[in-house]
Formats: C-alpha cells, sequence, structure tokens
C-alpha cells in the first residue's frame, strides 16, 4: 500500500521539465510573457513602474497603451491576447485564474542535479484586455497577499535539503515583508532555509532561454531579476503535502475505500447506513427512476458509481444526493476538475434557497472574500419564529403513499398474470361483445392459456367436420362413431350394403309390377304363412283334386280376401294369373323378410333407433333404397372423414367435449366457417368469465370506468410537485434551526471566527481559517463544500473521514492520483462519470518514466472506481431538443441505452443537424464566422459554441473574429454581448479535446480536413486516431441542445479507412454520412448509418396488441394519420396522430396501458416521470385505458376527438415556440469576410424575410485576407 501511494505521489511531483513553476526554460505565447518586453514601445520607465504598482492590492497598471499600430505593437498585442485567451479559457474551464507576475527568479542546478529556474514570489494579477481600443492591456492587482512559488520549495525541499517550514506559506505578515524587498534581502533570507545563492545585478533582466543543447549541466544557484506574467499552477503541491503525511500515516491503510482503489479489489456489498434507508427522501428536485434508483443506493453504500452518458441528469442528481444528505445532517464535499460542472450545482442549490449553506471556491485568492461573506453573515443572523412545516410534509406523503398504492394495485390488477396465464389488460384487449356465449364456469378454474391451442386446434379441426356432416340431409348425421371401425370391416358392411340395395331394389320392382300398395310388406309378413301354403303351383288338371279336397285354408275367410284383391282389379283372371300374382307376393315377403333382418347389420354404424326406423320404413312399404343407397355412398366417400371426425372426440379431453358439446347445444349461426365460430365463442366465453372473476378478484378496476383513476393520476402529480416545495421549507427550516443550536454551542468560537471574515486588511488565507474553526463549528454551519481536488487538498485538514459524503463529478477527468487525499477525508464516496468521453492526459510523468513506475492504464478515477464498487447508469436523455441530436451517440456509443423522447415534429425545414460542404479549410473557418454572426443576430437569446477538430483550425477562426471585430462594429457588439454572459453561456472557441462538459444551444462545428496538394485525405485525423479517440468525437457531437451545424471541406465518401487499431476514424466517417443523412431528412438512411456503427436501433414499429391494433383501425376509420410506435429508442409513444392541419408535426400523443405502460419501472415513472418529459418536448399525451375500451370504444374515441379538437382551438403553443426558434435555413456565406460597416437596419431585417445578412465578397487584395493566408500558410 505505501509504495502504491508513493508511486501516486511521484506522478504528482512534477519536477520536471513540464513544470513552468519549477523550470522555466521558455517562454510559450500561450503561458507567458516577458514584461522588460514592453519598454521597445512604452518606453524604459514602464519596468520601474510595474515593479512599484504591483506592491498595491487592487492596483490597475496599464501595461500596453498604443493608438496606432505597427509590427512592434501588433507583435506585443498578439502574445498578449495569446496569453489572455489561454488564461481565460483556463479560468472557465476549472475556475482557476492561474496568472500571476513571476519576481524575482532562482536559476541554477539543485543537489541531485536538476536544472530549476522559477521565480519565487507570484504576484496575483488579472490581464485585462480594453475592449474599446486595440492595442491596450492592463493588469490588475488582486486584493490578495503574493504567495511563495510552493511548487519550487517543494522541489528545494525535496532535492536541496531546504527547510522551509509549512506555516512560512500561511504568514500573512512575512508574506506582506516579502513584497519589494531587494535582490540582497532574498538571499539573506533563502540562507536561513539553508539555500545559498548568489545575486548579480538587482536591476530587471530580459529573460533568458535555453534549449535542451544550451541548458546548463552545472550552475550555481543565483537569483536573477526577471520580470515575468505567466501561469505558475501551484495545485499540485497540496496534494503533494497530503501524500507525505498519507505515507507516513497508518490510517491511509485502513480507509476502505482508498484500500479498494489501490488493491483494486472489490468491495463486498455491505450495509451502510442501514437506519437512514426508511428515512424519507429529500429529493427537491424531480427525478426519474433511474436516478432514484441510485438515490436509494446510496444511502446505503459505502460507495458507488454512476454512468451519467451526455444530458442525462448528473448536476440534477447530484443535487438531489446533497438536499438528501443535508437532510441527514451530512457533511459533504464534491469535487470536480470541471468549474462548469461546480457552477451549475451551485445555481440550482442557489434556486433551492440553499446557497447560504454552500461554499464554492473555484480559487482559493478570488473566492476568499464571498466565502468570508457567507461564513459572517451564518454565525451573525439568529433566525427567530421558524416555521415547522413537518406534519404538512407527512400529511402529503401519506396523501401520496395512498394514491401511490391505488395506482399499484391498478397497475397490478391489469398487468399482473392470474392461475389461467393472462392478465386483465389482454383479457381486455381480446374481448369481445357478443351476443351469446356458453357457460364456463364449471371448467375455466381448470384451463390455462398454454392449452388454448391444442384446445381451439381440436375443437376447430372437430368443427370443420362437424360443419359437413351435422346437417340434417346427411345421412349418417345419426351414427355410431366410426373411430373402431376398420378398413376390412367397413370393406365388408359396404358388401352387404350392396346386397341390401339390391334387395331393396328388387322388392320395389315387384311391387311396381303388382300395383298394389295396400300389400305392404309388413302385411306380406303376417300373412307369409298362408301364402305359403297357397296352391299357386298346381295345373289347371289338378284343380279339381284340390277343390275336392275342400282343405281348410281356402275356406278361411283369409284366403277369400287375398283372392279377392288380387282379382279386384282385373276384369277377368284366371288361376294361372292370379297364382303368379302369389307368387310374387310370397317373393316380395321372403325378401323384405331379408331385408329387414339384414337392416340389422348396420348396427355397427347406425344406432339401434336409426335401424328401428329403417325397419319400420320397409315393414310400411317405404322401401329404404335411396337411404341405402346414400350410405353406401357416404361410407365409400366419408368413411376416413367420419372417423377422423369421431377420433378426435374419443381421444380428446373431457374439458373440449364438453365444450363441444355445449357448442352443439347452442343456436344455430349463418355465420361460417364453423370452426371460427366455435373456437371464438370459447374464448369469448372464457375472456368474459376470466374479466367477471379478476374484477371480482381486484374490484378496484371499476375506478378506470368512473374517471376517478384520471382524478388520482392528476393528484398524484400535483401532490408530488407540492411534496418538493414543501420538502425544501423542511429542509430549509432544519438548517436554520441547526444554525441557531450552532450559535449557542459555539458562542465564542464564532465571535473569532466573525471578526476574522470580516477583515479587509491582513486576512487570513482561507486555508488557515478552515484549519482553525474545521472542528469549531464552520463545517457545521457551512456543510456543503463545491471545489477541486486541488482546493480541498490545500484548505482542508488531512483527517480521515472528516466529510460524510463525497461526490465526485467528471470523474472521467479525475487522475486518480488527485483523488486520493479527499477519498481518505471521506466516510462514503459516490462518482461520478462517463467511460464513453475523454479520459485524463498525463502531460507530465515522474522523471523515471519507465513502465514499472507507471501504474495500469486504468489511472482515472472513474474507470478504477467501477472494478472495485457497484455501478448504475442514468438513462434518460434530458438535453437535446431534437432527438436526432443525441441518437448518433446513443447508439454508436451507449447501445442504445439512453431512453429519448421522441420529436413532436414529424420533419421540419431545419433539421436538428445542418450539413455545409466547404472548399478547403480555410473557407470552412471563414464559413464558420458568418454562421456565427449570423446566429448572433437571428438568436441573440441563444448559446453558441464553436467545436474544431485540431488546434490550426481553432487559430484559423479566432484570427478572422479578431480582423472582423476591429472592421465590423455591429458583430463586434454582438460578439462582445455574447462574451459578456455567465461562463457556462459565454460563447466557446474550443478544440475538440477542451469541449467536454460544456453545453450550448448550437454547436458549431469545423471539421478542419481538406484534401492535400495530392488530392488525398488525412487517414489519421488527430486525436480521434489514437487509443479511445472516437470519444472525443462523442464529446463533441453532444454539446448541442437545439442544433449541431456540420462544416466540412471532405464528403464522407472520400475517406479511406485503412487499417487501424482504434475505431475513431471509422466513427467519424460514420457520423459524417449521418449528419448528411439528417440534413436531408433520410430516414432510410439514418437507421442504415445507425446499423452500420452497433446492429441499429432494435425498435419495433408496429402495434403489438390488439388494442392498439384496434384503437389505430378506428382512428383511421374517422379519417386520422396515425404513425404507431414513435420514436427512435426505447421510448416510444403508442399512437401518434399528426396534426390534421398540419402534416408536419403530431397533435395527440396516445398511451395505452400496454407495453410502455407496464414496462415501466414504478409508479412514478409510469404515472409522473415518462409523462413530464414528453411534455417538456412539446408532445400532449392521452392514456386510454383498456377496459374503457373494451366497455364503449365508441366514447374513448369521442375523447380523443374532443381532445384533439381542443388542442386545435387553443393552437398548441408548442407550434409558436418552434416557429419562433425554427427561422429559414442558414444561409451561410462561404469564402466571406465582413470588412466594410454596414448601417445596422440593412443587416437585421424582419423575421418574415431573409434573416442572411449582406456580405461582400472577399478579394485577394483584400489586407484581412492576406493577413489571413498568411497566417494559414504560416501554419501548414
Amino acid at each position: 500500500m505505501e509504495q502504491k501511494l508513493v508511486r501516486l505521489k511521484d506522478r504528482l511531483s512534477d519536477i520536471s521539465h513540464h513544470n513552468r513553476s519549477i523550470r522555466l526554460i521558455k517562454l510559450f505565447n500561450k503561458w507567458a510573457f516577458d514584461l522588460t518586453e514592453l519598454a521597445v514601445v512604452q518606453g524604459e520607465g514602464i519596468i520601474p513602474y510595474i515593479l512599484d504598482e504591483i506592491k498595491k492590492r487592487n492596483a490597475l497598471i496599464p501595461i500596453l497603451t498604443q493608438f496606432h499600430s505597427d509590427l512592434q505593437v501588433e507583435e506585443l498585442d498578439k502574445k498578449l491576447l495569446s496569453i489572455y485567451r489561454n488564461i481565460k479559457q483556463i479560468e472557465e474551464e476549472t475556475g482557476r485564474y492561474d496568472l500571476s507576475i513571476g519576481y524575482p527568479f532562482l536559476s541554477g542546478t539543485l543537489e541531485d542535479g536538476t536544472f530549476i529556474q522559477a521565480p519565487l514570489l507570484l504576484y496575483p494579477v488579472r490581464l485585462i484586455r480594453c475592449e474599446t481600443h486595440p492595442y491596450h492591456w492592463k493588469l490588475c492587482r488582486l486584493d490578495t497577499e503574493p504567495q511563495l512559488n510552493r511548487a519550487l520549495f517543494l522541489a528545494l525541499k525535496q532535492r536541496h535539503q531546504c527547510s522551509i517550514d509549512e506555516m512560512v506559506f500561511e504568514d500573512v505578515d512575512r508574506l506582506t515583508r516579502l513584497e519589494g524587498q531587494s535582490i540582497a534581502k532574498w538571499a539573506e533570507w533563502l540562507k536561513q532555509y539553508h539555500v545559498d545563492v548568489s545575486y548579480r545585478d538587482e536591476s530587471v533582466q530580459s529573460f533568458t532561454s535555453y534549449t535542451q543543447t544550451t541548458l546548463p549541466k552545472h550552475a550555481p544557484l543565483e537569483i536573477k531579476p526577471y520580470l515575468i506574467l505567466a501561469s505558475f499552477p501551484q495545485g499540485n503541491t497540496a496534494i503533494l503535502h497530503d501524500y507525505q503525511r498519507l505515507i507516513q500515516s497508518v490510517e491511509s491503510q485502513t480507509h476502505p475505500l482508498v484500500s479498494a482503489l489501490l488493491t483494486n479489489k472489490p468491495v463486498t456489498k455491505k450495509s451502510f447506513n442501514d437506519e437512514m434507508a426508511d428515512m424519507e427522501p429529500f429529493y427537491l428536485l424531480p427525478t426519474d427512476h433511474s436516478q432514484e434508483e441510485i438515490l436509494q443506493q446510496a444511502r446505503t453504500e459505502s460507495a458507488l458509481v454512476v454512468s451519467g452518458p451526455p444530458g442525462t441528469g448528473k448536476s440534477q442528481l447530484i443535487v438531489n444526493l446533497i438536499t438528501d444528505a443535508l437532510a441527514q445532517n451530512k457533511k459533504v464535499l464534491m469535487v470536480s476538475n470541471k468549474r462548469a460542472a461546480l457552477d451549475v450545482v451551485y445555481e440550482r442549490l442557489e434556486k433551492l434557497g440553499l446557497s447560504p449553506y454552500i461554499a464554492l471556491i473555484h480559487d482559493e485568492k478570488t473566492d476568499r472574500r464571498h466565502v468570508y461573506d457567507k461564513i459572517h453573515q451564518l454565525t451573525t443572523k439568529f433566525h427567530s419564529n421558524i416555521p415547522n412545516h413537518d406534519p404538512f410534509l407527512r400529511k402529503i406523503t401519506q396523501k401520496i403513499e395512498e394514491h401511490e398504492q391505488k395506482l399499484n394495485e391498478i397497475y397490478k390488477a391489469l398487468h399482473e398474470i392470474q392461475v389461467f396465464g393472462l392478465s386483465a389488460y389482454q383479457l381486455y384487449s381480446r374481448a369481445k361483445k357478443v351476443n351469446q356465449t356458453i357457460p364456463v364456469a364449471d371448467i375455466a378454474y381448470s384451463i390455462h392459456v398454454s392449452q388454448f391451442n391444442k384446445i381451439t386446434q381440436t375443437i376447430s379441426r372437430y368443427a370443420n367436420f362437424y360443419e359437413k356432416f351435422s346437417k340434417d340431409t346427411y345421412i349418417l348425421k345419426e351414427r355410431r362413431p366410426f373411430s373402431d371401425i376398420s378398413n376390412e370391416e367397413i370393406q365388408k358392411l359396404e358388401e352387404h350394403l350392396d346386397m341390401m340395395i339390391s334387395k331393396a331394389k328388387h322388392i320395389l320392382n315387384r311391387m311396381e309390377e303388382m300395383n298394389l300398395p295396400q300389400f305392404t310388406p309388413k302385411y306380406l309378413w303376417s300373412i307369409a304363412k298362408q301364402l305359403q301354403q297357397l296352391p299357386i303351383k298346381l295345373k289347371p288338371q289338378d284343380l279339381n283334386l284340390w277343390e275336392k279336397t275342400k282343405l281348410v285354408w281356402w275356406t278361411n275367410f283369409q284366403g277369400k280376401k287375398i283372392i279377392h284383391e288380387l282379382a279386384q282389379n282385373q276384369e277377368q283372371q284366371t288361376w294361372e294369373q292370379i297364382s303368379r300374382r302369389l307368387l310374387s307376393m310370397n317373393k316380395i315377403a321372403q325378401i323384405s323378410k331379408e331385408l329387414h333382418k339384414d337392416l340389422q347389420k348396420l348396427d355397427q354404424i347406425l344406432p339401434p333407433e336409426r335401424i328401428r326406423e329403417l325397419q319400420e320404413q320397409l315393414a310400411e312399404g317405404l322401401i329404404p333404397h335411396d337411404s341405402l343407397k346414400k350410405i353406401r355412398k357416404a361410407l365409400a366417400d366419408d368413411f376416413h372423414q367420419l372417423k377422423e371426425m369421431d377420433r378426435i372426440y374419443e381421444t380428446t379431453t373431457p374439458i373440449i367435449k364438453t365444450f363441444i358439446e355445449r357448442l352443439k347445444e347452442m343456436e344455430p349461426t349463418q355465420e361460417f366457417p364453423l370452426s371460427k365460430v366455435w373456437t371464438e365463442r370459447v374464448y369469448q366465453s372464457l375472456y368474459h368469465h376470466w374479466i367477471e372473476e379478476i374484477e371480482k378478484k381486484y374490484p378496484i378496476l371499476s375506478l378506470i370506468s368512473t374517471g376517478e383513476i384520471e382524478q388520482i393520476r392528476e393528484s398524484y402529480r400535483q401532490l408530488l410537485a407540492e411534496k418538493r416545495k414543501l420538502a425544501r421549507q423542511v429542509l430549509l427550516s432544519d438548517l436554520q434551526y441547526g444554525t441557531n443550536q450552532l450559535l449557542n454551542r459555539y458562542p465564542r468560537e464564532f465571535e473569532e471566527l466573525r471578526r476574522e471574515t470580516k477583515k479587509r486588511k491582513k486576512v487570513w488565507p482561507i486555508r488557515k481559517l478552515i484549519h482553525r474553526f474545521f472542528y469549531r463549528g464552520l463545517l457545521e454551519i457551512l456543510p456543503v463544500w463545491l471545489v477541486s481536488p486541488e482546493i480541498a487538498s490545500s484548505i482542508f485538514p488531512l483527517q480521515k473521514e472528516c466529510f460524510d459524503l463525497l461526490i465526485i463529478d467528471e470523474a472521467t477527468q479525475c487522475p486518480i492520483e488527485q483523488c486520493i487525499p479527499v477519498i481518505f477525508r471521506s466516510k462514503q464516496m459516490i462518482v461520478i462519470g462517463d467511460e464513453k468521453q475523454v479520459l485524463p492526459s498525463h502531460a507530465s510523468m515522474t522523471l523515471d518514466d519507465s513502465p514499472d513506475t507507471r501504474l495500469d492504464q486504468s489511472d482515472h478515477l472513474f474507470l478504477r472506481s467501477s472494478e472495485v464498487f457497484n455501478k448504475q447508469r442514468l438513462r434518460y436523455h434530458y438535453r437535446s431538443d431534437a432527438e436526432e441530436l443525441i441518437h448518433f451517440s446513443n447508439h454508436g456509443f451507449y447501445q442504445g441505452q439512453m431512453l429519448v423522447a421522441p420529436n413532436v415534429y414529424k420533419s421540419s425545414s431545419q433539421p436538428a443537424i445542418y450539413w455545409k460542404k466547404t472548399d478547403h479549410d480555410l473557407d470552412e473557418a471563414r464559413t464558420a464566422v458568418s454562421l456565427l454572426d449570423q446566429l448572433l443576430q437571428e438568436h441573440p437569446d441563444k448559446t453558441i459554441g464553436i467545436i474544431t477538430f485540431h488546434a490550426e483550425q481553432k487559430e484559423m477562426i479566432m484570427e478572422i473574429i479578431e480582423e472582423t471585430l476591429k472592421s465590423d462594429p455591429f458583430f463586434h457588439k454582438r460578439y462582445m454581448q455574447a462574451m459578456e454572459r455567465s461562463p457556462d453561456q459565454r460563447l466557446f472557441i474550443k478544440r475538440i479535446e477542451e469541449a467536454q462538459g460544456d453545453v450550448r444551444d448550437f454547436i458549431i462545428l469545423s471539421l478542419g480536413y481538406a484534401k492535400n496538394e495530392q488530392g488525398k485525405v488525412p487517414f489519421f485525423f488527430d486525436v480521434l486516431g489514437l487509443e479511445k479517440g472516437e470519444n472525443y468525437l462523442n464529446i463533441a457531437i453532444t454539446r448541442s441542445r437545439k442544433r449541431l451545424f456540420v462544416l466540412s471541406s471532405i464528403d464522407p465518401e472520400v475517406i479511406e479507412l485503412l487499417s487501424n487499431d482504434f475505431p475513431g476514424p471509422e466513427y467519424f466517417k460514420h457520423f459524417l454520412e449521418y449528419a448528411q443523412a439528417v440534413h436531408e431528412q433520410d430516414h432510410e438512411q439514418i437507421h442504415h448509418v445507425l446499423w452500420k456503427i452497433n446492429g441499429g436501433p432494435q425498435i419495433q414499429k408496429h402495434v403489438d396488441t390488439p388494442f392498439e391494433n384496434q384503437v389505430l383501425k378506428a382512428l383511421l376509420q374517422r379519417g386520422y394519420s396515425v404513425d404507431a410506435k414513435v420514436g427512435f429508442s426505447h421510448y416510444q409513444i403508442d399512437l401518434a396522430i399528426i396534426h390534421p392541419q398540419d402534416p408536419t408535426r403530431y397533435i395527440l400523443g396516445i398511451e395505452c396501458d400496454g407495453a410502455m405502460y407496464r414496462s415501466a419501472a414504478d409508479v412514478k415513472e409510469r404515472e409522473v416521470h415518462r409523462h413530464e418529459i414528453l411534455k417538456q418536448k412539446g408532445w400532449t399525451i392521452k392514456r386510454i385505458w383498456s377496459r374503457n375500451w373494451w366497455q364503449d370504444p365508441g366514447s374513448v374515441l369521442q375523447e380523443i376527438e374532443e381532445t384533439i379538437q381542443d388542442l386545435m382551438n387553443q393552437g398548441q403553443p408548442i407550434q409558436k415556440i418552434m416557429q419562433k426558434e425554427n427561422q429559414d435555413e442558414p444561409k451561410v456565406a462561404s469564402a466571406i469576410v465582413q470588412t466594410q460597416t454596414i448601417p445596422e437596419e440593412q443587416m437585421i431585417q424582419d423575421q418574415e424575410n431573409d434573416l442572411s445578412f449582406p456580405l461582400r465578397e472577399a478579394s485577394e487584395d483584400d489586407p484581412i485576407i492576406q493577413h489571413i493566408l498568411a497566417f494559414y500558410h504560416h501554419r501548414r
């Protein structure tokens, strides 16, 4: 552990040639300026004048006052402008204004052979540019004491045995005495700390520069009277001092967070603060679900890593972390290397009224007075009559919980999967109003939706057969099951049928011949015995014999009757004729008797009653010849189908049999096919029954249709907003009450604190004040501090866990070596950053820059923390007004995990990304300035930034701006107004690697890449071609809120992707393709590009439930144009109705209570977060409930139409807002520079007209153009 701390310390111990504060051997324009150069134009008296004036606090020192330019003046102006821009940009990014006059200097070789050349004393100043006169510059001596060069004395202590004590740096009286002392006095002063030096001259000298070849190998230490205006950073010095103590401290090795980071061992998840887990949260800003998850975990975990993609509400999360910590009486330290990150959090806290309890320090010197005034006010004011809002907060919280319970119950009732496998929502979506259903109460409980396919398939197949074979006209409608009849058996049966048909035919023929319908088979059977005894075969000669016998039968009455009936219809009949007819009667009797018996053989296929029916028909003379033929044909044609039908029935489950039987009992329907009718009746019968059962189980579902649910939803939203307001009042009251208690607890301490913070002379350094009162009430009365890691080490004592909560923002910009001391000071840590943005660069390593002295490549805090601590991600994107501004980043870098609200506009005359092709990079720079001027004219209330992809392009643009400022007073006015805004709204011109954390309404990207003289395009693309170079692109393309302007001298198709270990150039090419596609509103190409970079957005674009489909069809039938699943991320709107009078935008978004409703993580996301985000993007969202649609779709449609009509009558405010912002396409002049004065009224035209402004074409003879061309060629 100790060795790792030493290696981290060594990385900070920058005493190599990189550190200007220790080894200044050459003056680079952007960092340093030799004030003796001013004597050339200002006269020799300027040097003693400056030396005298820098001793005076708040002195304003003119250093360049020329009204006419020449080469010398312009050169000085250019040097001062270079350092001015650089220091100003550093201030905007970090909050530190590191500019001092160093005097005198110590130069020579230390005991270890290290050559140094650095100032002993630093006079803090601010460089001021006179805007009314181009060649006027001033220095303002800041109202703070001069500072010893800590970095220099640290090097002397480590490498030259200097024994200077740390308290020397804080001794105000001693530092004051050092001002203006002679060189000789400096030599005496250094000697007391065992630093022997020589000196030659007291007069100020010009700076001596060295190169690596001219650098002295050994030179005695000498005081040199150099007077240098430069940036001499001191930040790491305080951190190094912390490391020295940490290395000697046993506590550093026992700190759990420090130990986890240095050993790279994951922290086992354990409870951190269980007693606070159930405490009422104090989130004073609106939250989304991902934020609330993090906020909840922050209460119980000792360390948490938060990944925050661009525009996902990191500052919003931090503010809620701080307010929740304040409610728990915690002391909070927030650190960041980005000034903007600290500023935006402070501004949000200030709007909440919490700024009296927040200390924001960017610079110890410039921010000291503001902090002291705040401390003085806190220790002076006693709060009386503090209101108690707690009861009201509890009441609102209780009401919110009641609403949440109801809304959750409705959600559960709608989407809980029941024992049968469906939810109420699914049932409402599928159920229809039907005239009749079958009873299913006794079987529905045993049916699961997973059985539906089997049930309906079986019923459907059976119904197909039943529809064909159940008709009354079908001969085998009533029959026995065929399932067990074999083919052999049916073949024999067919043979029997053929025989029976033959017999039936024979009987019919005989009966037709006799033409005696009264002689039915039944009658013939009754006299069959007598007929068999008739002498019908006797010959005439034998009749006498027969007559003589007088047989009894003949005398019988029945015999007489038969003979009589036979002869009745014949005029004359001989016995021979009678006998033949008697023989026919006997034959009919015999055959019909046989047929009657044969019909019994059909019992294999026909039920007994059907056989009896056929037999009775036969007996009555209705010979079943046709029926037998139909049966025979049916068997031949339908046997296998009938057998399959019967097999289906007999082998199916009892439940399906029950369904089939009950379906048969229903009234006949005219609808066909029967299979569809039956399956639908099964479905609807079950659906209606299950709905009834669910609504018995969840009677709360009735609230949906009474309208009460909408009242609850609206009340819930209002109560949450009211709770945030009330929680703020409660927190403020608690802080005021706590302040009163502290005033009583520390009366003497606070009296002294008031006295020190009120002083205007001999004011203590802020470090001294904090160290004295840190544990005497200061940290309690001022519990939140927003600082950089360097400031934290500089002003706070190195005490283990003196802060309860540490928040590190923009952690990818924090090298781990900077953060160990602040982590040591904290009990709990929240690390916030974005791994897809730029990592910190180590411009300065140790002197021994060998691999074994470096840590692994995961050397910034975010990556290292991600390896050992729990990690969460923010998911909701808020920043971009148009979704196209974030799609490429979302899908290319974050796998589409960001949730992005869709555009309310389908198309626009001004696409979110504007593409402009230029001829070359100089033309591109001119176009950027022309576009800047146009935006400043048309959108004076909007913020603007220009990002270039390399330093040369940035310098070129700034040169053109400078020349335009001098030549065009109107541009000058607009430009200065933009520059006078607060740092987070000020116009900026930055390289791509400098723009992280900056956000503006409009961003102009000037790529600065063009074909070279050989017509080739570079394939490396500067930082984009480095490892993780694509992250620079991610920064550049995500800085805009409203619109992105891409200026390029190359088309994407000319970029050749050579073999490269890193994907940056490929991402760059695809982004250019994407930018062109968005500009041209080519949605197909947009999808294609996104597909290439990450497989494309896996987004469903069709309705996925019957309910949504029904609503869609109904709206289309009513004449509305409707888009389904609107949105390019997983944050879609189910249905979006296009404005009837404006096809470029949507008038109403419809959310069904289906997939998007169900996918919400909790009740707040369902009812508040999602709707608020969409509302901010201009959407009007109406939720329609599946239960209401099931009950009465007409009423739901009427509500939708009434809402649309109301919106049309209101004119939707979003329309006016967007029209104001979406003016005509910028008409950017290419290769144009403003060089003449033009009347203001000519430049600013009515908004209805063309908003471009007149510029004249540039000429090669133009001196400005010549100047820029010279600059351009010089750079090249």
